[in-house]
């Protein structure tokens, strides 16, 4: 009866997987939407100390890959810092994955690179187009995708 007890095991598992997974992230304040996970943090840091704080909730810093992703990040208010940078290459917009920026939702007028900015943020307002280049070491809250 072993190999019966291993599947009944194997099933357990999976079941709490399933079951309890989402409730565990729900209750330390995660929000699902669309496949991911979302996580507003409520402290202000850096965009370094940001994606550390993200990584140690096995997460990083969010990608928004879409209109409809890009509507549901707007919804956090104040200051948030989100996965993408120039820092490799002045110009050149990645996200933390190593991707290329492809879709962008920029502010009119940025990114405009005033006094060093190289991380991107998101900032509440009434327009869809919400992003703005960043000091990096700037003190702000974050997104978290996992």
């Amino acid at each position: 009866q072993p190999c019966t007890r291993f599947i009944y095991l194997s099933l357990l598992v999976q079941c709490y997987l399933i079951i309890l997974y989402p409730f565990n992230l729900t209750s330390e304040g995660w929000q699902y939407f669309k496949g991911s996970w979302y996580l507003d943090s409520t402290t202000e840091q850096s965009w370094n100390e940001s994606r550390k704080f993200c990584q140690e909730k096995g997460a990083d810093l969010i990608i928004i890959n879409s209109i409809q992703e890009q509507g549901f990040a707007r919804k956090f208010h104040g200051y948030r810092w989100i996965g993408l940078s120039d820092l490799e290459q002045q110009g050149v917009w990645r996200w933390v994955d190593g991707s290329l920026l492809n879709t962008s939702f920029w502010y009119p007028g940025e990114p405009n690179n005033m006094g060093s900015e190289h991380c991107g943020v998101l900032y509440f307002s009434d327009t869809l187009d919400n992003w703005n280049d960043y000091s990096c070491s700037k003190k702000c809250y974050c997104i978290c995708e996992k």
